[in-house]
């Protein structure tokens, strides 16, 4: 499986570095809910800037743990926290992503966090930050606004790299 994977990923990042010697390579998508090899991820890192996961569960432990035990950055590249609604639909869950972002704040292997569930929901995707009529779900898009603008605020805060 090491070779396999040593391979897969050499010849991936040999291809992207021949056509963009300084893109950023998220890696594979893993889900951090499920066991993951570490002889995978040991084949994987010298190919890879950032492990990328989709965890709708516990996305701050599993990054944290993730990014101790590699050394490498972290994307919480898929994850929601979602509410039942009487109206068939399902709402993105503003406290939820405020909590979670915040925990993610606190990793300093943390590189960033993309929301999953649409923006705008239909009858088949049935969630999103818009109905299909483009209205807002006003509340939810009110905390999870206030909590990029904190994140926003404490990036602003740091020290240049410079």
């Amino acid at each position: 499986m090491r070779a396999l994977a040593k391979q897969y990923y050499k010849t991936t990042h040999d291809a992207i570095r021949r056509h963009d010697k300084h893109h950023l390579i998220l890696g594979d998508r893993y889900e951090a809910n499920a066991h993951i090899a570490m002889p995978l991820v040991e084949a994987a890192k010298p190919y890879i800037d950032v492990l990328s996961f989709q965890d709708f569960r516990d996305p701050i432990e599993h990054l944290d743990y993730w990014y101790k035990e590699t050394g490498i950055p972290v994307l919480l590249a898929d994850a929601a926290g979602i509410q039942r609604a009487d109206n068939n639909f399902t709402r993105n869950d503003g406290e939820w992503y405020t909590k979670v972002l915040d925990g993610l704040i606190e990793n300093p292997g943390c590189i960033g966090f993309h929301l999953c569930g649409a923006y705008q929901r239909n009858k088949a995707r049935r969630r999103g930050l818009l109905d299909e009529f483009e209205k807002p779900d006003q509340e939810n898009v009110s905390l999870i606004q206030a909590a990029n603008e904190k994140a926003a605020r404490w990036m602003n805060a740091l020290p240049s790299p410079l």
